[in-house]
């Protein structure tokens, strides 16, 4: 049996925790570190740690967010570093290949005059080939950090956009959870007031009703039954109101 206090209660409750956590979700998508009280908890009772629950889990929330941001930024300043520290290797290779290029010329010139051996001239090649190789590397390092930033970037947008998408998908479930117990809670009011009126009982006693049971009727055959109990097509729910007296 399920009584009638009991059973509102159950859906009051799950209702407020709803509004609650719909708060929350707000917060979030709004950008706020706080849950606001919803306007329907103005003068209820108990609602303080619904608002406590969800206000630790939106910390929770933009905690574990912040902390990814945070990574990636991490990421993009070392990234940046390395940046800065080719663009002084670059500076110095090219001051060594300079240095290389210009012996080399005249190295040459004196081995064309047949004052230096031609082992020279190899040996000086290869130091300016190495150097501009150097280059390339540097060059091609610059080019993968600077297209890791990029990456950082994307992948903080895709952050923020992963996270209100999941946060507004969240929303609706509880949009579709709050309208659902909203109708059984009106749906429970209009059984008590509709047994109350077949019941031949004056309004204003209706606060002496102390509970009531649930039972469907399915193929001529009466089976007792909860708030939870699935109806099937063809069912009558049946209602009996027990009257305190």
């Amino acid at each position: 049996m399920l009584t009638v206090t009991g059973a509102y209660q159950v859906m009051q409750d799950e209702q407020l925790r709803l509004l609650a956590k719909r708060a929350r979700i707000d917060a979030e998508l709004a950008g706020k570190d706080t849950v606001v009280s919803p306007e329907q908890f103005a003068g209820v009772e108990g609602v303080e740690p619904l608002l406590a629950d969800e206000q630790a889990v939106l910390v929770a929330n933009l905690k574990a967010l912040n902390s990814q941001s945070t990574a990636l930024d991490s990421q993009t300043t070392v990234l940046q570093r390395q940046i800065e520290t080719f663009g002084q290797k670059r500076t110095a290779t090219e001051r060594q290949l300079s240095v290389a290029q210009e012996q080399l010329t005249n190295v040459r010139s004196l081995a064309e005059d047949g004052l230096a051996v031609v082992s020279r001239v190899a040996s000086l090649e290869t130091s300016v080939a190495d150097y501009e190789t150097r280059l390339l590397d540097i060059d091609m390092a610059q080019l993968q950090a600077q297209q890791a930033i990029g990456d950082a970037e994307i992948r903080r947008t895709d952050l923020a956009d992963s996270h209100a998408s999941a946060l507004t998908v969240e929303r609706q479930e509880v949009e579709a959870q709050l309208a659902e117990v909203n109708l059984k809670l009106a749906t429970q009011q209009g059984l008590v007031r509709e047994a109350v009126a077949y019941s031949g009982i004056a309004p204003g006693t209706a606060s002496s009703v102390a509970s009531y049971t649930y039972s469907i009727v399915r193929d001529g055959e009466e089976i007792p039954a909860e708030m939870s109990t699935p109806v099937l097509s063809g069912d009558v729910v049946q209602v009996r109101l027990v009257v305190a007296e």
